[in-house]
């Protein structure tokens, strides 16, 4: 288990509206709807509870950066499922494209094999690692902020799943243990905490690290086609988390 994960759960009434997003999406899919998502949805592509479980990650992690994750003209995820998909992220944090990844405690976090072909067309700064407890079956509140990786330490420090990955990993696909976040645990307040942490891996010289105002800057850097590559500055304190 990741030990430096941060509890977030989410309510009852959250709970409901994810799955009664997944119901919806699962319908829509059955219409035919939005054929381009359905072919890269894999083996999930019918599974309400997978659907609902996504969303739920996407609830904790708004509820942890301060959104208001309920349906509604200032809710910052995407609640709908017939006007096509988002355009890498799921939500975004002081200008932090944050791309939210759902899993079931002991799972990895993946990028699924059938989206491999445009992994860095995909508009994201970072990947989140929600997790969110698999029992009792209806119950998806339990959730945990295990923590993030920019978009290139991913590509860079990626696993590719073998054979013999398990019937929950098709070979292939690229994931990374959660011990291996950088975690989001302190006395700040998360989205304050996310920044630092950027800019401790990705702040050019001109910024000054820990420096608040410095996040347009990180942002912007991150997101530049000049900037060295996120495994020339891996920071090695992360890389032997939790046990």
């Amino acid at each position: 288990m990741n030990t430096r994960r941060r509890y977030q759960p989410i309510s009852a009434r959250q709970v409901d509206y994810c799955w009664d997003f997944g119901e919806r999406l699962k319908a829509h899919y059955a219409r035919g709807g939005s054929p381009n998502s359905r072919t890269v949805s894999g083996p999930w592509q019918a599974d309400q509870r997978e659907f609902a479980l996504g969303k739920a990650a996407e609830v904790s992690a708004a509820l942890f950066f301060g959104f208001d994750p309920n349906p509604g003209p200032r809710c910052p995820i995407k609640w709908s499922v017939d006007d096509g998909p988002d355009g890498g992220s799921d939500l975004i944090a002081e200008n932090i494209r944050v791309d939210v990844k759902g899993s079931t405690p002991k799972g990895n976090l993946i990028w699924p094999l059938t989206k491999n072909g445009f992994y860095h067309a995909k508009r994201f700064d970072i990947l989140l690692a929600v997790s969110v407890a698999e029992r009792p079956i209806e119950d998806l509140s339990q959730c945990w902020i295990e923590g993030f990786v920019t978009k290139q330490e991913f590509f860079d420090r990626k696993k590719i799943a073998g054979a013999d990955a398990g019937p929950r990993l098709t070979p292939g696909t690229w994931y990374l243990e959660k011990q291996f976040m950088r975690p989001l645990n302190g006395n700040k307040a998360p989205v304050d905490l996310l920044v630092d942490s950027l800019l401790q891996v990705a702040a050019p010289p001109t910024v000054p690290v820990n420096s608040r105002d410095g996040v347009d800057a990180v942002s912007e850097f991150i997101r530049s086609a000049d900037r060295p590559a996120f495994a020339d500055i891996w920071t090695e304190p992360f890389k032997d988390g939790g046990a």
